[in-house]
């Protein structure tokens, strides 16, 4: 059965404490690199499904955090060998926090973006985009009212580290909520611009070499001043295909567990500065899981 489409609850967040009223019901999947995953759970009284996405945070590297983890840990011997010991480590409390995501209610799209499937790569023409992609951003991506009310500044204000307002090159950059804004190796941003007709690279030409410059130049020099983490220690990518169809970009510190197998916008630049045109030409690779709405279009059209 599917699931209906619901607008979500604001006041439902404001209040949430537990989940007592929710019974577990699968698992969607799971991310053993990034110690994550994403439970299907169903609120009995409302007939409502949920996504509960969970994350294991990070070790904080302060000197008084870790005194207290070292001292405080109880070991369960499980194995040794001459001078290694494996043990099973229960830490204190504190060091069990969990960082989680839920969505609710939750619609079959989004159980079906966080269900576990095989991963297929297709290779995107120009044609292509045209005649597939795009439809597809048009008719079935999820929409960006959530990115809608961050630029408008009904959201999230809080999250943001720079703001340019220009209608033309103008960007917000704030922390990524999948980030605890603390540990400095998972470092964490994204640079949502402020205009609405750019979708992803794909829109991109030389008109945008002076959005791209400053979002690079403007957004690494707002980060090095508040963290002290230069340039050169931090990947800074577009994904494609986009998570969202407005176009953003990443900036994540060197030293997190990543994959850097995206679009690196210095490369982007330079892509531009040769060839004018290149994203609108070139075709470009990506991933996508068995069964989305976007593979399924591409199967339908023979592409795969």
């Amino acid at each position: 059965m599917a699931v209906p489409e619901k607008k979500p609850k604001i006041e439902f967040f404001k209040q949430l404490e537990t989940l007592e009223g929710f019974e577990f019901r699968e698992v969607l999947g799971s991310l053993s690199n990034s110690k994550s995953i994403f439970i299907l759970c169903h609120n009995v009284e409302e007939d409502q499904p949920g996504i509960l996405l969970l994350n294991k945070v990070a070790f904080n590297e302060t000197k008084e955090d870790l005194d207290e983890l070292v001292k405080g840990s109880r070991f369960s011997r499980l194995s040794d060998n001459d001078i290694y010991g494996n043990f099973e480590v229960t830490p204190p409390t504190k060091f069990g926090v969990l960082k989680a995501t839920f969505i609710y209610p939750a619609t079959s799209r989004h159980i079906d973006k966080y269900r576990l499937r095989t991963v297929c790569f297709i290779s995107e023409s120009a044609r292509d985009y045209n005649d597939i992609t795009l439809k597809f951003i048009k008719e079935k991506a999820f929409g960006c009212d959530w990115v809608y009310n961050i630029v408008d500044g009904k959201k999230e204000q809080d999250q943001i580290l720079y703001k340019d307002g220009d209608p033309n090159n103008g960007f917000i950059l704030l922390k990524d909520l999948k980030w605890d804004g603390k540990t400095i190796e998972e470092m964490y941003y994204q640079a949502i611009v402020v205009r609405r007709d750019l979708k992803s690279v794909r829109d991109l030409t030389e008109k945008e070499l002076p959005l791209l410059e400053n979002m690079y130049q403007s957004a690494t020099r707002a980060i090095q001043d508040k963290h002290g983490l230069s340039k050169e220690k931090m990947f800074i990518y577009f994904h494609y295909q986009p998570s969202y169809y407005h176009l953003h970009v990443h900036f994540r510190s060197t030293r997190c567990d990543t994959n850097i197998s995206n679009i690196p916008i210095l490369e982007v630049i330079n892509n531009i500065q040769i060839w004018p045109d290149f994203y609108q030409k070139a075709s470009l690779g990506f991933n996508i899981k068995e069964g989305e709405p976007l593979h399924q279009m591409y199967a339908e059209a023979g592409r795969i």
